[in-house]
């Protein structure tokens, strides 16, 4: 019964992203055989994500030096004078260009964080201050889009928990999506949880189909092919931001706004500071 347990351990260890994790239980146990064959399988398995991981890795960054020398052999092409059209097609492939760099960046972001086994430490943020940092990015594209962004603290507390560099790129990730597809605002609301702190990014769009919100947090899943082009994303926002916020023991799950369209709850336990 012990080996069993022990056994069951390791699994549920091993489905969680404990690749390294085996149930060292003696082949003379009367489950010795299935414990070799499921250490034999579990080591297999090792192998093939960490090849995988690397060459993903490697792959990312071999790319990132020739895009680089492209962009700037554009950009010097750019600066001698040129008829109209030969200089609106050379745009669009110093874009085409900045897209795939992006791309790059964001498989470096998802590998980083699919290979890391260590929690990241949380540190004791003042909420406003970094709430303020993040939303500052996308005044930009608020303005011109037309968009509200409403923040909402009133129930907050004023410092909480949390890594900073993982939450606010969940967070950007976030409010980016819901910027892509809202029509005409966003809600972000900050308060305390029964068990933390629960952040939730709201917006007015089309939302997403029941039978389709666990699917999104797929790595490189979309939802609408012919949107997400015009829209921009490869598919990669809603993986990292969920892996960044279950990387410090949080929670990312998506539901139904009353707004209309999607709501993104950000859970995050033992969040509260002392």
């Amino acid at each position: 019964w012990r080996d069993l347990e022990r056994l069951r351990r390791t699994a549920a260890r091993l489905g969680k992203g404990h690749l390294q994790e085996r149930t060292a239980i003696s082949p003379r146990s009367d489950i010795g055989q299935l414990a070799r064959a499921f250490d034999d399988m579990a080591q297999d398995l090792e192998t093939m994500i960490v090849q995988q991981r690397d060459l993903l890795n490697a792959v990312s960054h071999e790319l990132r030096t020739p895009l680089s020398r492209l962009e700037f052999g554009l950009a010097l092409l750019q600066a001698d004078p040129l008829p109209a059209e030969t200089q609106r097609q050379l745009e669009q492939q110093i874009r085409h260009v900045r897209e795939l760099d992006a791309l790059v960046n964001e498989l470096l972001s998802y590998a980083r964080l699919q290979s890391s086994q260590q929690p990241p430490e949380r540190q004791p943020l003042r909420l406003g201050a970094f709430l303020d940092s993040v939303l500052a990015d996308f005044s930009e594209e608020q303005e011109r889009r037309g968009v509200t962004l409403s923040l909402d603290m009133a129930a907050a507390p004023a410092e909480a928990l949390m890594a900073p560099k993982l939450t606010a790129r969940a967070l950007q990730n976030l409010i980016g999506n819901a910027l892509r597809y809202c029509e005409r605002g966003i809600w972000l609301t900050v308060r305390r949880d029964a068990d933390g702190l629960l952040i939730t990014v709201e917006d007015d769009g089309e939302g997403i189909p029941p039978g389709e919100r666990e699917r999104v947090f797929e790595p490189f899943y979309r939802l609408d092919r012919s949107r997400d082009r015009a829209t921009g994303g490869f598919g990669l926002g809603l993986s990292i931001s969920r892996r960044a916020i279950e990387r410090q023991g949080g929670q990312l799950t998506l539901t139904q706004s009353t707004r209309g369209g999607a709501r993104f709850d950000i859970r995050l336990t033992d969040a509260l500071a002392s």
